[in-house]
């Protein structure tokens, strides 16, 4: 027999299914979503619904260890977006701004936390394309502070790691070598380390910038 929820080549529309299943975070509040846009987007609600476990059959999903009221409003209002074909337009053209996303680098962080747990590609990705805009706007002298204190909450073989270390050497590549220096000195040690590795890597220290591009992250 075919399991309850599957995945179909083509983004599905909310009306396709009534199932309404509910996401718990650690404020209390319950998000509801429907269960097949669930299971569409994400691997591990794919799995969870269609196992054998009491959450498959109550559909009650508590990720208070995973995810803040943020980060749920900003994953659920990305689900209902994507089945409208403005988001497809918007995102042909990488013109996120007109999504209407206003999060801080705190939340676009814990969003990537949560996507690592619940395996939802599109999504992640959405999440890259936001901290890039981020740093494009606030430049290095914002960007690193936020960097710095998320990096070991980022797991090391994420992809948020390099991606942010890539982000930081684009920024750096603005400076004299001297001012390089200066602006590394800043940085804890092992992310100093990581950028001087990327620097001397793409031989940047001696003759430019890293050259940058967002879509070798992208999946």
């Amino acid at each position: 027999m075919a399991p309850p929820y599957q995945r179909g080549v083509d983004d599905p529309q909310p009306g396709a299914c009534s199932d309404i299943a509910t996401i718990t975070v650690p404020s209390g509040r319950t998000f509801g979503i429907h269960a097949h846009l669930l299971a569409h987007y994400s691997d591990y609600f794919l799995r969870a619904l269609n196992g054998n476990s009491e959450k498959a059959k109550t559909q009650n999903f508590d990720m208070s260890l995973y995810a803040t009221e943020a980060t749920l409003d900003m994953f659920v209002g990305w689900i209902y977006a994507k089945s409208t074909a403005i988001y497809h337009k918007i995102f042909d053209s990488m013109n996120i701004d007109t999504l209407g996303y206003d999060n801080s680098p705190d939340d676009l962080v814990e969003a990537w936390l949560f996507g690592e747990h619940i395996e939802p590609p599109e999504f992640k990705d959405t999440v890259l394309m936001l901290i890039y805009r981020y740093a494009q706007v606030e430049g290095f002298d914002n960007t690193y502070p936020w960097a710095f204190g998320a990096w070991d909450r980022i797991p090391a073989k994420s992809r948020l790691r390099p991606f942010l270390v890539d982000l930081l050497c684009e920024q750096l590549g603005e400076c004299s070598q001297i001012g390089l220096i200066d602006a590394v000195d800043i940085l804890p040690d092992d992310i100093a380390l990581e950028i001087f590795k990327r620097l001397i890597h793409g031989q940047a220290f001696l003759f430019g910038k890293v050259r940058f591009e967002l879509e070798e992250y992208l999946l």
